[in-house]
């Protein structure tokens, strides 16, 4: 391949190929190589949310629904929507408290919304709470939400 040689002195000479279209290439290669690995980490992170889908509509005795835009799961009078995630700041959350969590009382947390009205606060509580104090198709699930909550505890 011929080069062309830069008169001015202490240069590099420089390829006769086209550096440009050979940039243009190796960026469409690259581009490409990064779509596909993209798609493939969508693709897992789908079946990894179906599944997560599956075993929280058995764990508490509904049916995974799961049509994107819809839905995951309903059980009884609620419409749930799972997420399956790496990092939680709600994980944290609930972390703290379950340290300052009395032994005889369940940990919940109340995440509340800067500006916003009380009402659309969200309660978090762990599964395994909720199945302690409501089974897998407890009370709250097969029954409106108007269930006495004063005469249920964790025991029975």
């Amino acid at each position: 391949m011929p080069e062309i040689i830069d008169e001015r002195e202490g240069e590099v000479p420089i390829s006769a190929a086209s550096p440009s279209s050979t940039n243009f290439n190796s960026k469409r290669k690259l581009m490409k190589n990064l779509e596909q690995k993209k798609n493939k980490k969508v693709s897992a992170n789908r079946q990894r949310g179906k599944t997560t889908e599956k075993n929280i509509a058995k764990l508490i005795g509904g049916k995974r629904i799961g049509i994107l835009g819809k839905d995951d799961v309903q059980a009884g009078s609620f419409s749930i929507e799972v997420k399956d995630r790496e990092k939680s700041t709600a994980h944290k959350f609930m972390e703290q408290a379950c340290r300052n969590c009395p032994p005889a009382l369940t940990p919940l947390v109340i995440i509340h919304k800067k500006n916003s009205c009380h009402h659309e606060d969200l309660v978090c509580i762990k599964l395994k709470d909720w199945l302690d104090w409501y089974g897998s198709s407890g009370d709250l699930i097969s029954s409106p939400l108007g269930s006495s909550l004063a005469s249920k505890s964790p025991s029975g």
